[in-house]
C-alpha cells in the first residue's frame, strides 16, 4: 500500500464510498453495523494516507521551486558577469 499512487488510493476510496452507499441502503433492512463501521474506518484511513501523500508532494514541489529559483538567480549573475566582460572600458 505504501507504493500506491494517489490515483490508486482515490479509486479505492471511491469504491469504498460506493460500497458504503449500497450498505446504507440496506441498513434499514438490518445491515451489519460492524461491516459498515469497518468501511468507514477504512475510508478514514485512506483519506489520511492521501493527506500524507499530498503533504509530501507539497514539500517536494516547494523544494523544486526553490532549486529552480536558485538556478535562475545564478544564471542572472552569470549573464551580468558576461555583460560586464563584453562592455569595453571607458577611455580616460
Amino acid at each position: 500500500m505504501a507504493e500506491d499512487t494517489v490515483d490508486q488510493r482515490l479509486e479505492r476510496i471511491e469504491a469504498a464510498i460506493a460500497a458504503m452507499r449500497g450498505e446504507m441502503a440496506g441498513f434499514a433492512k438490518g445491515a451489519d453495523i460492524t461491516l459498515l463501521q469497518r468501511r468507514v474506518e477504512q475510508g478514514i484511513a485512506e483519506s489520511r494516507a492521501v493527506r500524507a501523500d499530498l503533504r509530501l508532494l507539497t514539500g517536494m514541489v516547494t523544494s523544486m521551486l526553490s532549486a529552480v529559483q536558485a538556478i535562475a538567480d545564478h544564471q542572472i549573475q552569470l549573464a551580468d558577469r558576461v555583460s560586464a566582460l563584453e562592455t569595453p572600458p571607458e577611455a580616460p
